[in-house]
């Protein structure tokens, strides 16, 4: 596929800093500002460097908090907005570049969006809408990014490879996997989306069945997962992720279970309820993922990553019941087959029922 202009995947440091080095603020969390700025080369680089810096507790911001950083940073005068951390911080930082451009649009429009990723899977780095979570009343929407991107992308493969938190990446990838299955499954798809997401989700899997793929201990691995992560997030930027992301809200708000893994929860009960129905003109592409035995293989990745007996530990059956509720959004109307409140809990109760397979 064609690559979104001014998208690079390398470790041209001289590039990046040639494009970032004056008048820029940047955006990261604590844990990301003190491995990457304070004990990395990279602060070499910024040593005679106009570059201001914004630091976050947690990338985990809600409503309330997006408010506070934007009247940090209203006032402020500068060039490129510059985006450092994984999916969470993207979507915060595209939330404040489009309520500063927005500030006085004629003035601050040519104003560069620049994401460097440090850890890939939820595609973020590509896509025009961001995640909002409002924690006091247990909710997650998005919005879109109506104002257009002028924005680069610098996959630094040596960044990627220096995050060793095998669990985060385990988490990430995950999300990364399901977002290619929901860009199947939805109303927004056609034809080349699901033969781009089937392709995509095959190279995925093939290299998570290698035994050491996440630890990225190559360039070559870290360049792979980069365009992993680009093609999920290419997917749901044309169709919007669906019912196993709506499902997944509530799981992460009322029981702290991690996003990629909450997504998992209701997969192959999804899956099924998606795949076998014939009247959603998907039979051939249910033919083709059978005949690559996909879901053996997802089950197979999901047993080594361990993740049915992380989730057992952490949902009780008898208050996944009570949220039920929430589990409907403006993204499960994304889903190809209209489900019912009993087809939402048969999905419920069968995925329950997985978690013991």
């Amino acid at each position: 596929m064609k690559y979104l202009q001014n998208t690079f995947f390398s470790d041209n440091f001289n590039l990046l800093f040639d494009n970032i080095k004056n008048n820029s603020l940047i955006i990261t969390t604590k844990i990301n500002y003190l491995s990457l700025f304070q004990n990395h080369s990279f602060l070499k680089n910024f040593k005679n460097s106009k570059v201001d810096f914004i630091v976050i507790n947690n990338s985990k911001i809600d409503i309330n908090n997006i408010k506070i950083i934007f009247n940090d940073i209203r006032n402020k005068s500068f060039s490129n907005l510059i985006s450092v951390g994984g999916g969470a911080t993207h979507d915060l930082v595209k939330q404040l570049w489009d309520k500063y451009r927005s500030l006085d649009f004629n003035k601050k429009k040519n104003i560069k969006l620049i994401f460097i990723p440090t850890i890939l899977g939820s595609g973020s780095e590509v896509t025009n809408f961001a995640a909002i979570w409002n924690f006091k009343d247990k909710q997650k929407s998005s919005i879109v990014i109506k104002n257009n991107y002028i924005y680069w992308i610098f996959f630094i493969n040596s960044l990627i490879v220096q995050n060793k938190n095998l669990f985060s990446k385990k988490i990430s990838i995950i999300d990364c996997l399901i977002q290619m299955f929901e860009s199947i499954w939805n109303i927004n798809s056609n034809t080349q989306l699901r033969n781009f997401a089937i392709n995509s989700i095959k190279a995925l899997i093939i290299d998570l069945e290698k035994k050491d793929f996440l630890e990225l201990k190559t360039k070559r691995d870290s360049k792979k997962i980069s365009i992993h992560s680009y093609n999920s997030g290419y997917l749901i930027n044309k169709t919007k992720t669906s019912l196993c992301h709506s499902i997944s809200y509530p799981l992460t708000n009322f029981f702290g279970i991690p996003h990629g893994y909450a997504c998992a929860f209701s997969f192959f009960a999804v899956y099924e309820f998606n795949l076998n129905n014939r009247e959603n003109n998907l039979i051939d592409v249910k033919k083709n993922l059978d005949e690559f035995d996909t879901l053996n293989r997802i089950k197979k990745i999901f047993n080594k990553f361990k993740i049915n007996y992380f989730l057992k530990n952490k949902i009780d059956p008898n208050n996944l019941k009570k949220i039920i509720k929430f589990m409907k959004s403006e993204r499960s109307n994304n889903n190809i087959i209209k489900f019912s409140d009993k087809d939402l809990l048969l999905i419920i109760n069968k995925s329950i029922k997985n978690l013991d397979l």
